[in-house]
């Protein structure tokens, strides 16, 4: 659902004079359409804000009594479902901006109601909206995975294979390179979380830099030319696809140990695993197919979905957990 508010002009307003107030507030102009756009990537904006003008514009004011009026200059704003705090906040403000210049009336082209609304959307954090959106793109990623996994008659795996002919089937051959994707899929979600966290929290920054005082020159050099981040460079400390080794930063920056959420066990299938066996059986696998190209010949839909459900399962649990203990809101979607 997207949300509207326009500014009506009796007198035109020259380009120049609008994009001098628009450019000043960060919007850029759009390179397909006749618009602009405002967005605010440093965890202040999800969707962002859309701006544009016309002229000598007709405007629907009212059903009863019915009332149309034709405006000179009319400059509207829109924002769609799941946007934030701050793009509402830039819908009305760039409005007021132009209004304080050139006058004009708010105006809501769905409610016909004259003037500015409440702001009384969910004014997230930086952190929240950061890890926030880390846990929406797992999520999406994790989505697009499923919808690829293949049924494989394994009985026809197994026939090929005593009779000592070349597996060509397709669909195992997919599953097989979908895998890695999977694990790409948790890994990318533990290093993005681990890495927003840090960006939006100054106490965990100055930890790293305590930790690292005396850094070689050549890192320091990476640094002050903008090459690296000081995030940057505590991020190769780590491998996410290691449950261990990603620990270790989860618990010295984030206070959050993984494996209260790995050891969980849950049920698929009717049979009891820890989230741990499973997703290490998983990365295991990826390991032999990727490194030393072996092929999983028991790799069907059963066992892919099996593998979907514990990622899911994982990343549910963790974005529980982790809301609990820093009292945080992640879960966007709900949000807003």
């Amino acid at each position: 659902m997207s949300i509207e508010l326009s500014l009506l002009v009796e007198d035109y307003i020259d380009k120049d004079s609008i994009e001098q107030i628009i450019f000043n507030l960060g919007f850029e102009k759009s390179e397909v359409y006749d618009d602009y756009f405002w967005f605010n990537a440093d965890y202040v904006s999800t969707r962002g804000c859309w701006f544009s003008y016309s002229y000598d514009v007709e405007v629907f004011i009212s059903d009863e009594p019915e009332v149309i009026k034709v405006f000179k200059t009319v400059l509207n704003t829109k924002t769609y479902a799941g946007r934030s705090y701050g793009d509402i906040e830039m819908q009305m403000e760039v409005l007021r901006k132009i209004q304080e210049k050139h006058g004009g009336e708010i105006f809501d082209p769905d409610e016909r109601e004259y003037g500015f609304f409440d702001n009384d959307w969910p004014n997230l954090s930086r952190t929240e909206i950061a890890c926030g959106l880390a846990y929406l793109h797992f999520k999406e990623n994790l989505r697009k995975a499923k919808l690829l996994i293949e049924e494989v008659d394994l009985k026809e795996i197994e026939g090929e294979l005593a009779r000592g002919y070349p597996i060509s089937n397709k669909q195992l051959l997919r599953n097989n390179t979908l895998l890695p994707f999977f694990v790409s899929v948790l890994e990318t979600f533990l290093k993005l979380f681990f890495m927003r966290y840090l960006e939006t929290n100054d106490e965990a920054v100055d930890k790293i830099f305590r930790k690292k005082d005396k850094l070689p020159y050549s890192i320091v050099k990476e640094i002050l030319s903008g090459e690296k981040s000081i995030i940057d460079i505590e991020l190769e400390d780590y491998s996410f696809q290691n449950f261990k080794s990603a620990n270790r930063g989860y618990t010295k920056y984030l206070n959050f140990d993984l494996y209260d959420v790995l050891s969980k066990r849950i049920k698929y299938n009717e049979k009891e695993d820890t989230i741990a066996n499973v997703l290490s059986e998983m990365i295991n696998m990826r390991h032999e197919i990727i490194h030393k190209a072996l092929l999983e010949y028991d790799l069907d839909k059963t066992k892919m979905d099996k593998y979907y459900y514990y990622i899911e399962k994982f990343g549910e649990i963790f974005i529980a957990d982790f809301m609990k203990k820093h009292k945080l809101r992640l879960l966007i979607e709900e949000e807003l």
